[in-house]
């Protein structure tokens, strides 16, 4: 059994994980509202936002409490989530805002390059085909 001074740093710990998978949360709401996304690449964005969260989560207990999950770890987790949207969200809205439109603007450069790039690549494909042979002339009779 841990003393009280090792489940009190166990608790504000895990309330520092909860502020920042709030903070991570916010920026992806704020990147999604951001851009116009089809059904399906908003699941696939879903899902592996929930899985990077859950392995975040998973490792930092680890690292926190050897991976021991009592219930005031995840009250402090929640809470840090609560506080973080209560208190802090509109705080730093400003500074999110940019830090998506910068992720959205990046992103949107790699697209189109990597667009850029498999039509170069399918061009120069092209030309390395061969071509069929000429037929030949006819001749007159």
């Amino acid at each position: 059994m841990t003393s009280l001074l090792g489940q009190l740093e166990t608790f504000i710990l895990t309330l520092i994980l909860g502020l920042v998978t709030g903070t991570i949360f916010h920026f992806y709401q704020t990147v999604i509202r951001a851009v116009r996304l089809s059904r399906y690449v908003l699941y696939v964005l879903d899902f592996s936002l929930w899985i990077i969260i859950i392995v975040l989560v998973f490792l930092s207990m680890l690292f926190i409490n050897q991976g021991e999950m009592r219930i005031y770890v995840f009250i402090a987790l929640f809470l840090g989530i609560l506080i973080y949207y209560r208190h802090f969200a509109r705080r730093i809205d400003a500074g999110v805002f940019r830090a998506a439109d910068a992720t959205i603007t990046v992103c949107a450069a790699c697209w189109r390059g990597s667009k850029k790039m498999f039509s170069w690549m399918g061009r120069q494909l092209s030309r390395l085909k061969p071509r069929p042979e000429e037929p030949p002339p006819d001749s007159p009779d």
